[in-house]
């Protein structure tokens, strides 16, 4: 999947800028929401332009994941 090219956001996908550590409930409703369909991708990183932008600490994001949902829910983060 080449993320430059998504455009906006869908049931398969969503976007968000930066890891927004202080409001983990924000990032972790669409986890949740894709964790009780069918799956999908939650992209960090990914401005609404298209434009890549460095995360300071992606290892967060699955400590947050499994702090703030139960059940965890079976994910994969890639790099």
């Amino acid at each position: 999947m080449d993320i430059k090219q998504l455009i906006g956001e869908t049931t398969d996908y969503n976007k968000k800028l930066a890891l927004e550590e202080k409001k983990p409930k924000s990032w972790c409703k669409i986890i949740s929401a894709f964790a009780n369909c069918s799956g999908g991708k939650l992209i960090f990183g990914l401005s609404n332009n298209s434009e890549l932008v460095r995360l300071a600490d992606a290892e967060k994001i699955s400590e947050t994941i499994k702090i703030h949902l139960n059940p965890i829910p079976e994910f994969r983060v890639s790099f």
